[in-house]
Protein backbone atom coordinates (compact mmCIF):
# COMPACT_ATOMS: atom_id res chain seq x y z
CA UNK A 1 0.00 0.00 0.00
CA UNK A 2 3.14 2.38 -0.73
CA UNK A 3 4.74 2.15 2.83
CA UNK A 4 7.45 2.62 3.05
CA UNK A 5 8.76 0.73 6.69
CA UNK A 6 6.48 -1.24 8.80
CA UNK A 7 7.12 -2.47 12.14
CA UNK A 8 5.42 -5.00 13.84
CA UNK A 9 5.51 -4.52 17.52
CA UNK A 10 3.07 -3.92 20.04
CA UNK A 11 2.19 -0.10 21.61
CA UNK A 12 5.27 -0.32 23.81
CA UNK A 13 7.87 -1.78 21.92
CA UNK A 14 7.33 0.33 18.57
CA UNK A 15 9.08 3.51 19.56
CA UNK A 16 12.40 2.26 20.01
CA UNK A 17 12.41 0.73 16.66
CA UNK A 18 10.27 3.84 15.08
CA UNK A 19 12.58 6.57 16.58
CA UNK A 20 15.47 4.62 15.14
CA UNK A 21 14.13 4.42 11.93
CA UNK A 22 13.45 8.15 11.98
CA UNK A 23 16.65 9.45 13.95
CA UNK A 24 14.66 10.30 16.72
CA UNK A 25 12.01 12.28 15.10
CA UNK A 26 9.05 10.05 15.14
CA UNK A 27 6.29 8.99 12.71
CA UNK A 28 5.18 11.84 10.37
CA UNK A 29 1.56 10.48 10.49
CA UNK A 30 0.29 7.57 13.02
CA UNK A 31 -2.99 6.06 12.35
CA UNK A 32 -4.70 3.77 15.11
CA UNK A 33 -6.96 1.20 13.53
CA UNK A 34 -6.79 -1.15 16.62
CA UNK A 35 -9.26 -0.24 19.07
CA UNK A 36 -7.26 -1.23 21.65
CA UNK A 37 -6.43 1.10 24.40
CA UNK A 38 -2.79 0.80 25.11
CA UNK A 39 -2.67 1.94 21.23
CA UNK A 40 -4.64 4.78 21.46
CA UNK A 41 -2.62 6.14 24.43
CA UNK A 42 0.90 5.18 22.93
CA UNK A 43 -0.14 6.89 19.33
CA UNK A 44 0.62 10.43 19.73
CA UNK A 45 4.11 9.35 21.71
CA UNK A 46 4.76 7.66 18.20
CA UNK A 47 4.33 10.97 16.10
CA UNK A 48 7.05 13.59 15.42
CA UNK A 49 6.47 17.13 16.54
CA UNK A 50 3.59 19.09 14.48
CA UNK A 51 3.06 15.07 13.51
CA UNK A 52 -0.51 13.64 12.88
CA UNK A 53 -2.22 11.48 15.00
CA UNK A 54 -5.55 9.62 13.51
CA UNK A 55 -7.23 7.70 16.26
CA UNK A 56 -9.67 5.67 14.14
CA UNK A 57 -10.11 2.64 15.64
CA UNK A 58 -13.03 2.19 17.56
CA UNK A 59 -12.99 1.70 21.64
CA UNK A 60 -15.82 -0.37 23.24
CA UNK A 61 -18.49 2.16 24.96
CA UNK A 62 -17.28 3.86 28.34
CA UNK A 63 -13.72 3.34 27.80
CA UNK A 64 -11.52 6.36 28.96
CA UNK A 65 -7.94 6.49 28.08
CA UNK A 66 -5.08 8.53 29.72
CA UNK A 67 -3.43 10.64 27.32
CA UNK A 68 0.27 13.03 28.08
CA UNK A 69 -1.40 16.06 26.74
CA UNK A 70 1.65 17.71 26.42
CA UNK A 71 1.97 15.72 23.46
CA UNK A 72 -1.37 17.09 21.89
CA UNK A 73 -0.03 20.67 21.83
Amino acid sequence: LGAAEVIAADAAGAREPLLALTGGRGADVVIECTGQLGVWEASPALARRGGQVVLFGGCADGSLVRLDTTRLH
